[in-house]
């Protein structure tokens, strides 16, 4: 078996069995899509603990993965405010193409708050505010989003827009990129949930000057909660992007594929 899949077997295998190990003692805070966040938030001095696996598949040609595993702690500071931090890892393996492969490693540190604006239910839509800073080695990146969701019956919706900006202190650029996620899924039972996301995103030279590229994805997600454990799976496909470099899709900045999971505890 090769290396990168040996490495992904294992880290899928901790995470099962993190989960199970301690399946009698948690309870999950349920998370419904791979990248749509809900405008909900935890409860007062809960801590919850999300374990991310990220991999990013296909180029042009030859072979491409980049898996970024990520660790989050989230609390509640008040009813209506979560604050989290994550550390983010990331993982390269290429061939037959360009691009380059790198061993595991730790990429960056990420601080969130996210802050819901009215009780659920008292609008059309419940709206939240969401700030992220991230801090790596030779950048900064600081990313505001704005978060609709609304649940009428068993149907769930997300609107999520966001704006980032990225300066690398090496190189002494300035990135900028917009992205827009949204989410329709059904809960078919208290346990299972189903449904199909979309994220289109644009990247910008400085900030929101010259685009430079734009890819937009579709796919599936299912999830699965219980009153001890959350698992969340997402398949995201691109099907348009430019500049378009192998069939209409962008295959230099972005990946054919995004595969997410997310197992989710209340500590």
């Amino acid at each position: 078996m090769p290396k990168t899949n040996k490495l992904l077997c294992v880290s899928g295998m901790l995470t099962l069995i993190l989960f199970f190990t301690v399946f009698n003692q948690i309870k999950a805070d349920r998370r419904y899509f791979g990248l749509s966040y809900l405008a909900y938030t935890p409860s007062a001095k809960e801590l919850e603990i999300e374990l991310w696996q990220a991999a990013k598949i296909g180029k042009e040609s030859g072979s491409f993965l980049r898996w970024q595993p990520q660790i989050e702690f989230e609390y509640g500071v008040t009813e209506r405010l979560a604050s989290s931090v994550y550390f983010n890892y990331n993982l390269s393996r290429a061939s037959g193409n360009d691009f380059s492969s790198s061993p595991l490693s730790f990429e960056s540190v990420s601080l969130e708050l996210r802050y819901r604006l009215t009780n659920p239910g008292e609008y059309f839509a419940d709206p939240a505010l969401y700030l992220e800073f991230t801090k790596g080695n030779g950048f900064a990146e600081y990313e505001p989003k704005i978060i609709l969701s609304k649940r009428f019956g068993n149907y769930i919706s997300a609107l999520n827009v966001a704006s980032a900006i990225e300066k690398n202190d090496d190189e002494g650029e300035t990135e900028s990129e917009l992205e827009i996620t949204m989410g329709l899924g059904y809960e078919i039972t208290n346990g299972f949930f189903a449904g199909l996301e979309l994220r289109h995103t644009r990247e910008y030279e400085e900030f929101l000057d010259e685009l430079k590229n734009n890819s937009t994805f579709v796919g599936p997600t299912i999830g699965y909660a219980t009153g001890d454990v959350n698992f969340v799976l997402s398949f995201l496909a691109q099907v348009n992007g430019n500049p378009g470099t192998y069939k209409n899709l962008d295959l230099t900045e972005h990946e054919k594929y995004e595969v997410r999971l997310l197992a989710s505890v209340e500590l």
